[in-house]
């Protein structure tokens, strides 16, 4: 990938066993190492910073955020034991690992926000968004003007990737979007773990224009 096409700051995802790529710390054995170990994307430990090569075109140099040093090759492994070293960087290999063991993700670390505990949307009607039934089932509708409204407070719920799950104060459950129909919201999910599943196949919620107000 040219250079120019990386964001400034990535984080690194392996497709083979989803885990982001992560300075060790905790080890002294392995202490300054890469591993393919994180769980979230907001860890401080697996960002990185991408520069641009001067010697050579369309490459790049990766430094650690958390360090501030750049990553460099060793050649030299002085463990007697591997298992230290499970789900390390190493390039050993010529050809494209056909289970994918060298295909990374990257993800562009400064496009991930964080946000407040507790929110309102407001839509460009002026008005927020609250509870209220759709055709039996527990929606949402841009109809109150009162964003401290009980029905209107939403919680925000970071999920380890980076992307957020969304619970109504009012009904106690989660955001998902509707199987029958995408363009609706319904408001009944009790799990974030089958939720993320329902998301994946049904598709990402898009809620514009929209204002975001912080309530915590």
């Amino acid at each position: 990938m040219a250079a120019f096409a990386l964001p400034s700051l990535v984080c690194l995802r392996s497709v083979y066993n989803d885990k982001y790529l992560r300075y060790r710390y905790e080890n002294v054995q392995t202490r300054g190492l890469l591993q393919f170990a994180g769980e979230n994307v907001m860890d401080p430990y697996n960002q990185f910073e991408v520069e641009k090569a001067k010697t050579w075109a369309g490459l790049v140099h990766l430094k650690s955020r958390y360090t501030n040093k750049y990553l460099l090759g060793n050649y030299a492994c002085l463990s007697k034991s591997a298992a230290p070293f499970d789900s390390c960087l190493f390039a050993g290999s010529k050809d494209p690992d056909k289970d994918s063991c060298d295909v990374l993700a990257t993800i562009d670390r400064e496009s991930i926000l964080r946000f407040p505990r507790r929110v309102a949307f407001k839509g460009d009607n002026g008005l927020f968004l609250g509870a209220t039934m759709h055709d039996g089932q527990p929606g949402l509708r841009f109809a109150f003007s009162d964003p401290k409204d009980p029905q209107v407070v939403q919680q925000i719920f970071p999920a380890p990737n980076g992307t957020i799950f969304i619970r109504s104060e009012h009904y106690g459950k989660f955001w998902r979007t509707d199987e029958d129909d995408w363009n609706w919201i319904v408001v009944d999910a009790e799990d974030p773990a089958v939720l993320r599943i329902l998301m994946s196949c049904l598709g990402t919620l898009c809620l514009t224009p929209t204002q975001l107000l912080s309530l915590a």
